[in-house]
């Protein structure tokens, strides 16, 4: 992701982060992955917030920018994540 895909992906993400009261210490949004540092309440795992803001972000980036559903027809985000 470059440009305005990368941009709006960061401004999805922290939307999303902010909606369920997760504080983004630091985020970095690279062409083929996201380094994301937070701090976030105990009441969620890190498997919930990962689906969470893979899911909605995805869905979200396909829907502006239908190139991605070429580029990636399948799924934006691969399935795993690095905790």
């Amino acid at each position: 992701m470059d440009g305005e895909v990368a941009e709006v992906a960061e401004e999805i993400i922290r939307e999303t982060c902010k909606e369920i009261d997760i504080e983004i210490i630091d985020i970095g949004v690279n062409v083929d992955h996201v380094h994301l540092f937070i701090k976030y309440p105990p009441k969620y795992s890190v498997s919930w917030i990962a689906k969470r803001i893979k899911g909605r972000s995805s869905k979200l980036l396909r829907d502006r920018f239908p190139h991605l559903k070429v580029w990636c027809p399948d799924h934006l985000w691969a399935p795993s994540c690095y905790h």
